[in-house]
């Protein structure tokens, strides 16, 4: 059977038998490659192989080739600089939201994962400079003046000077450590919750915001503190700086943390359609 694999030089069909080892098959693709094989990957987000042969893959999986010591999915050649076209002729800021628009609607890839890829920020940036419309016949050029025309040419030169499998396989890798980092960021919430801290007389004493399944007192935002801050979402920016959150602490006399959390709330809302202003 003719099975395909997704290598850094593209893909490769080479044909197995069903009950062929993984371990002959990654000494097979490995040696016809010249690289270390040490893993092969599955699915989205990739997952390791199933059992110890290749029977459990069906004849139109595509298979990751995942280089080693370390299990990352797929590391990417950079091309040479001179084989790159470079295009020098005028973009306006239309075309960049083209372009993304396309991107995201062709690879069928979570909006986070490509905004960590080109920009490496939050979805939520990725999310403004879309509904942004004041930029939209803006020609892009250097020096920029500000930070949104810059992201919005990083955008272009890296949708038109990649090609689709290259930027393929780096939303791939980009996924597979988000996944890994949720994961890890979940296992160290669990472990914390299942070891209640000591107080200084040696008794044990169990945190309520540390239990699994239930939720810390909630802080009161009086109506003033709501109008402040949505006034400044308003008017000002959807997102809070680190200077203008400790403004607010101070002024409204609210943790940082509820102020981080309110902003939050509030893009969420304005973006279901459902935020309305605190009268």
């Amino acid at each position: 059977m003719e099975f395909t694999f997704r290598t850094p030089n593209g893909r490769v069909k080479h044909a197995f038998n069903p009950t062929t080892s993984l371990k002959v098959v990654k000494d097979v693709i490995g040696s016809s490659l010249g690289i270390a094989v040490a893993e092969l990957l599955i699915g989205f987000p990739p997952k390791p192989v199933r059992g110890t042969t290749l029977e459990a893959i069906s004849n139109n999986e595509v298979i990751t080739v995942a280089e080693g010591p370390e299990v990352e999915i797929v590391k990417i050649k950079e091309e040479p600089q001179e084989s790159r076209q470079v295009r020098d002729h005028p973009v306006r800021v239309l075309e960049a939201k083209r372009l993304i628009a396309a991107e995201i609607n062709h690879q069928k890839i979570a909006q986070k994962v490509i905004c960590r890829v080109i920009l490496g920020v939050s979805q939520g940036r990725l999310c403004q400079l879309m509904q942004d419309t004041a930029y939209d016949n803006t020609i892009i050029c250097k020096p920029y003046p500000n930070k949104s025309l810059e992201h919005y040419h990083k955008i272009y030169e890296f949708l038109t000077q990649r090609s689709p499998m290259e930027r393929y396989n780096l939303y791939c890798s980009a996924a597979w450590r988000i996944e890994k980092e949720r994961l890890q960021k979940k296992e160290a919430y669990n472990c914390a919750a299942m070891a209640p801290p000591s107080t200084s007389s040696g008794e044990l004493r169990v945190s309520p915001r540390l239990r699994i399944g239930t939720r810390g007192k909630r802080t009161y935002i009086p109506n003033f503190a709501k109008k402040a801050m949505e006034n400044y979402f308003i008017n000002t920016s959807r997102f809070i700086t680190q200077e203008t959150r400790e403004f607010f602490a101070r002024q409204l006399n609210l943790p940082e943390e509820t102020i981080q959390f309110y902003f939050k709330n509030l893009r969420a809302r304005e973006k279901k359609g459902s935020f309305v202003p605190v009268s």
